[in-house]
């Protein structure tokens, strides 16, 4: 990871865990906005910052951990149809981990994002992705890297139909295959 983007990630990082100390621990779920690094404009711009672009879904939360007052979690990722792979290292049917900021308080209390609420389990989507460790990612631009492709599953992966996550972040319409040839263009 390079310095700048290094240094992107800890201000999230502390925006985060200064929104998350100001909520109230007595709430039963706790949400916070965040003001996102770095903005995507378009679907080449998120590819352009991007080593992985998967299609797939989300099979388990694999950990959950908390330092101080920032919850997160490591979901399995079930990699049904990849997209692109600056690294060529991942196939489909090959399980990933996805790391998100957010998940449970060591007393229980649940606390996500605003605007990125946590995966679920069964949640078929399709990810534009950093690797920080092998096999270890997180997405691009919290939501801006997120389309959701309802009911879709291996076998329909390519035909699914994928929407943006919320009408704020990076718009797309079509299928998983179409947004696939808008990812290979240069």
């Amino acid at each position: 990871m390079s310095r700048c983007s290094q240094a992107l990630a800890a201000s999230g990082i502390i925006i985060m865990g200064s929104l998350l100390a100001a909520c109230s621990s007595s709430a039963s779920h706790q949400q916070s906005a965040v003001s996102w690094a770095e903005h995507y404009n378009d679907i080449h711009d998120l590819t352009a910052h991007s080593n992985l672009v998967v299609a797939g879904s989300f099979t388990a939360v694999a950990k959950q951990t908390t330092s101080g007052d920032s919850p997160s979690t490591d979901f399995t990722f079930a990699v049904s149809k990849v997209l692109a792979d600056k690294a060529k290292t991942t196939v489909a049917g090959s399980a990933i981990t996805i790391h998100q900021t957010g998940g449970s308080m060591s007393d229980g209390t649940p606390v996500s994002t605003e605007d990125d609420p946590l995966f679920k389990v069964g949640e078929a989507t399709v990810l534009f992705l950093h690797q920080y460790s092998p096999g270890h990612f997180y997405v691009v631009g919290g939501p801006n890297g997120r389309f959701e492709t309802p009911g879709a599953n291996a076998k329909s992966a390519g035909v699914a139909a994928v929407k943006p996550f919320n009408s704020e972040t990076v718009q797309f319409t079509g299928s998983v295959d179409q947004l696939a040839a808008e990812v290979a263009k240069p």
